[in-house]
């Protein structure tokens, strides 16, 4: 079943102005198999339903699914709820399910298919130290390419011993927006966000603003690196002026 925006899934504001759970049936293949969808009314009549190809068909090449939901709901509630909603409907079951089906589909092909997957949803700070560094990011999606699973890139990560496990993988969407550290990459022009990963090592996390094309002159933020470092490394780029702390 595809996934439900739910009237618990709706912020609280956006309820107190009235509206009503409405469903539909959504055609999910070229054979015409059709899926129900919930979605939320408001007042003035405008329909919020999340996209069925979202999680329908993990690893689907339409990654424009959330990009499509978080647009109509910021047009129907103030921006900063609608990432919320966002950030819900990936953290939801088949959300969740729909990036494990990413990753394990990634890591077991041997080579990049093309397919991208959603990462998560850029927070107030993020955002404003974008904007602080000259980027004002056009949308607060961030998507991950399976280049960087098993790509050229990727490969040179495990040759060197700093690629990320199948299981940290699959736990990035939950922690993506906590980030123990965020930096700036002064030579890239990228915001870098830190986490523990399973060893003393931390993950870095490269965004690169408004560098994912959706089409018809619309972008999104797309990881551009994730790999482990060492907090030395990390210190060390912050010392020589690589990278400034936020």
């Amino acid at each position: 079943m595809a996934q439900s925006l739910r009237a618990d899934d709706v912020p609280a504001d956006m309820l107190n102005q009235g509206g009503e759970p409405i469903e539909k049936s959504v055609p999910v293949n070229a054979a015409r198999d059709v899926l129900r969808v919930r979605g939320w009314k408001t007042p003035d009549g405008r329909e919020l339903y999340p996209d069925a190809g979202f999680d329908s068909a993990p690893g689907h090449a339409d990654v424009l699914a959330t990009e499509r939901l978080y647009q109509a709901a910021a047009r129907a509630m103030p921006e900063s709820a609608a990432a919320q909603l966002v950030h819900k409907t990936i953290q939801s079951p088949s959300g969740q399910a729909a990036w494990n089906a990413f990753v394990q589909q990634s890591l077991a092909s041997p080579y990049s298919r093309g397919q991208n997957a959603v990462l998560g949803v850029l927070g107030e700070q993020d955002l404003a130290i974008a904007r602080e560094m000259g980027k004002t990011a056009e949308s607060r999606v961030v998507h991950v390419e399976d280049r960087l699973l098993i790509g050229k890139k990727a490969k040179r990560h495990q040759s060197d011993g700093n690629a990320l496990s199948a299981a940290e993988w699959i736990a990035l969407p939950g922690k993506f927006a906590r980030p123990t550290m965020r930096l700036w990459d002064t030579k890239r022009q990228t915001l870098i966000l830190i986490y523990d990963s399973e060893d003393a090592r931390h993950i870095k996390i490269a965004v690169d603003v408004n560098r994912f094309r959706l089409g018809a002159g619309e972008k999104a933020n797309r990881a551009a690196t994730v790999f482990k470092v060492k907090a030395a490394d990390i210190q060390s780029g912050i010392n020589n002026g690589l990278y400034e702390k936020k």
